[in-house]
């Protein structure tokens, strides 16, 4: 098994472009849904955020968040 902290966000070259070029949005922002708490919406400071070259999908609390568009958009 491998550790999903060994490898960065997201595999494609995004990193290297400016915001307004990224393929990132975010898909819940500020909060998640658990079934914890029966699927309903929970506040959290973490947002999901996915790349839509690559796939990947990851949490972040990063302030880079907040330029990001939503995927519902």
């Amino acid at each position: 098994m491998t550790n999903p902290f060994m490898y960065p966000a997201c595999r494609c070259d995004q990193s290297a472009k400016p915001f307004g070029e990224r393929s990132w949005v975010v898909l819940v922002r500020n909060g998640n849904y658990s079934a914890f708490n029966s699927y309903r919406f929970t506040h959290s400071d973490y947002s999901s955020v996915t790349c839509l070259d690559c796939g990947r999908t990851w949490r972040t609390k990063a302030a880079y968040v907040a330029k990001l568009c939503d995927a519902l958009e």
